[in-house]
């Protein structure tokens, strides 16, 4: 069922699914136009986007945020492989794999250093294929889209990685 795989994708993120009604009008809402429940769930992440933003907040309200250099995306661009339900997938080197996470560790840890616990974020379209691939590498960090962030929230880039 639709409704019980987009909770689940949601509830192996750590989304909270406490705002029911919300939730079930966005999978009704992306059901019409989107294919898988990755893809809804991505949408319905987008619509509680603030509910779990707000929570990566530092200390003075600031959004301490992570971002991907245009060179991964050109990368990912090159890489491409659409699957015949819509979803894209990116196939990477091993190489490449460890490039990408050497370098958001490297970025990641230097905030850490300096006190700060960054979100990753990118495009809504390499959301949850960074955070898988992050996730494989022991990289904890929330990773959001763009999308997510609320216009009244005060986005702080630390680093390009």
């Amino acid at each position: 069922d639709l409704v019980q795989a987009v909770l689940r994708l949601l509830l192996q993120e750590r989304i909270s699914i406490r705002n029911l009604p919300v939730i079930l009008e966005a999978i009704s809402e992306g059901r019409s136009a989107l294919h898988s429940p990755e893809q809804i769930a991505e949408y319905v992440r987008q619509r509680i986007g603030f509910q779990f933003v707000s929570k990566l907040r530092d200390k003075e309200g600031r959004l301490p945020l992570i971002q991907l250099s245009q060179d991964w995306e050109n990368l990912f661009r090159q890489h491409e492989n659409e699957r015949e339900n819509g979803i894209v997938d990116v196939v990477l080197s091993p190489a490449d794999f460890n490039k990408l996470a050497g370098a958001v560790r490297d970025k990641v840890a230097s905030a850490i250093s300096r006190g700060v616990f960054p979100a990753i974020v990118t495009s809504v379209k390499r959301r949850r294929f960074l955070s898988a691939v992050l996730s494989a590498k022991g990289i904890r960090n929330a990773v959001i889209s763009y999308d997510e962030i609320d216009p009244s929230e005060k986005p702080s880039i630390l680093a390009v990685a």
